[in-house]
């Protein structure tokens, strides 16, 4: 019975693509039972947006209707932004989007109709805009076929969502640094304190170029992660940092060694509680702009470096930092 139906329901697909509507039931009884509608945009994947902020986009997206008799009247769908998708969607595909704020996205209808016997609605136009991301994402606007004006007519369980996927990114940072006033480093998992050089985690806020944090290379070399972590004194919404690298005694040429590379960000606004705000690769230069994917209120800051450049090329041991701005 099931490959029976799974017959009808391509034969019903396949008219889909023909001017005219399918006027035989093929003797089916309860013909209409096999009618659904769907969305094409579900069908091939995700829709993938990495667009510049600020910049504006749009796209059509179609109900489309399938199955062996269709109506001879005309039939309305409403379209909805369902959050509770987002995180079922993160667990299926073990990630950690967020919703796109509805200041992000605008749509020219959330009400589709089919004239009398069509397969495919009129166009509804989804309008994003990223100048208002609150970060780089990815967010993820899950766009689903949620009602249907004739009750003889079912929505298909599986391709009834178009899940879109925004990205940012940053042509100009506009954003200030934050004053570091009062700034103290809380905890730290190494530093070199032997006679020929003392690099405390302190010297990230000391504003000289020719001081560094610098992780313990003698008498052990300490391997990753290295660990930094700040308070600010007072909570702000944290939009991203600023890495400013080691350079040699003279304050002005970079030093090849030691710069972020892989690290993760967490945020707390008590110290005690961690929220992740993810992973990060920071950039091979003297200084490292780095957006958060999402931005948060946080007193705390907490750098876990994973990883550090070594020439611009492979991985060196030691984590080497002049100074850390937020903002």
């Amino acid at each position: 019975m099931k490959k029976y139906i799974a017959i009808i329901l391509a034969i019903g697909a396949i008219c889909a693509s023909c001017s005219k509507a399918v006027k035989d039931d093929f003797g089916i009884a309860s013909a209409s039972q096999y009618t659904k509608v769907y969305t094409v945009k579900g069908v091939n994947g995700d829709i993938s947006l990495n667009l510049a902020i600020p910049q504006d986009t749009s796209f059509t997206v179609y109900a489309n209707m399938a199955g062996v008799s269709l109506p001879s009247g005309d039939v309305s769908v409403t379209f909805g932004v369902l959050d509770s998708l987002v995180s079922s969607y993160n667990a299926s595909n073990n990630t950690v989007y967020r919703l796109l704020p509805t200041t992000c996205y605008h749509l020219s209808s959330n009400t589709l109709t089919f004239t009398g016997g069509s397969r495919e609605s009129n166009p509804m136009v989804v309008y994003i805009s990223t100048e208002n991301l609150p970060g780089v994402g990815p967010f993820l606007l899950p766009l689903s076929i949620v009602g249907v004006s004739d009750p003889s007519v079912s929505i298909g369980e599986t391709l009834n969502t178009v899940y879109i996927v925004v990205s940012g990114t940053m042509t100009s940072n506009t954003y200030p640094n934050y004053s570091r006033d009062g700034w103290e480093v809380t905890e730290c998992s190494s530093y070199s304190d032997i006679e020929i050089q003392v690099t405390p985690p302190e010297n990230v806020f000391d504003g000289d170029t020719k001081t560094f944090w610098g992780t313990a290379w003698s008498p052990v070399k300490v391997q990753p992660p290295h660990v930094i972590a700040f308070d600010m004194q007072d909570t702000y919404e944290v939009h991203g940092l600023r890495l400013q690298t080691r350079y040699y005694a003279d304050g002005i040429s970079m030093y090849p060694y030691g710069q972020v590379k892989k690290m993760d960000v967490e945020v707390s606004e008590d110290g005690e509680t961690w929220e992740s705000l993810g992973s990060y690769v920071g950039a091979y230069a003297e200084l490292s702009d780095v957006p958060f994917s999402y931005f948060a209120d946080a007193r705390y800051i907490r750098l876990t470096v994973n990883s550090c450049w070594n020439k611009g090329s492979s991985e060196f041991y030691q984590c080497s930092l002049s100074e850390i701005y937020v903002y």
